[in-house]
């Protein structure tokens, strides 16, 4: 199931997720969150999405999979922000464009493995609060690296300010799925099917 592009002058006028990596992140780091780590990742997650309470056994269990799954942002060590997506292989990607994908406790059979390539990217979770919004850039720099450039990315937004964020930086709805799915199709993907039209 593909959805349409936007108009190129749509694609030109507003920021996109892709074109993060190339910003600066002078203040924050980011990388695969350790086991020490998690603790302090769902406080924070917690704190700003309280829904995720008891979503620490899920989280551990994603983590186990494939570590690259959930990022920390940090700040003089500190832990800042947090970045958590899912990695879906073909299976996965189906049952979320198909409407039967299951966010809060996904099963590993939806998930590429850590060596296999990545057919999408699920944003489970992301909490950036004022400078840890930095990491985000990080996070678009690594998704660029060849296990994921090719993989689109989707999320649910579940707030209006969650929305509004996506829709900044180049997701699009997708209510013919889902009436809070947005999808956004890596620059590479638009490049492709632009020359095959």
């Amino acid at each position: 199931m593909t959805r349409p592009l936007p108009g190129r002058a749509a694609l030109m006028q507003r920021p996109d997720f892709d074109d993060l990596a190339s910003l600066p992140a002078r203040r924050i780091t980011a990388s695969p969150a350790s086991w020490g780590e998690l603790g302090a990742l769902m406080e924070l997650a917690v704190s700003q999405i309280p829904a995720l309470a008891a979503a620490g056994p899920v989280v551990e269990r994603i983590r186990a999979h494939d570590r690259d799954s959930i990022w920390a942002f940090r700040r003089g060590g500190e832990v800042v922000g947090a970045y958590a997506m899912l990695h879906l292989n073909p299976t996965g990607l189906r049952r979320l464009l198909g409407g039967s994908f299951d966010g809060a406790d996904p099963s590993l059979a939806w998930l590429a493995s850590p060596r296999e390539p990545v057919s999408a990217i699920y944003k489970w979770a992301v909490v950036a609060p004022r400078l840890a919004a930095e990491g985000i850039r990080l996070v678009s720099r690594h998704l660029g690296g060849p296990r994921y450039a090719t993989a689109d990315l989707y999320a649910r937004a579940t707030t209006p300010a969650a929305a509004k964020l996506m829709l900044n930086i180049g997701f699009a709805p997708m209510p013919e799925v889902d009436p809070f799915l947005l999808g956004y199709v890596r620059q590479v993907n638009r490049t492709r099917r632009i020359l095959a039209a």
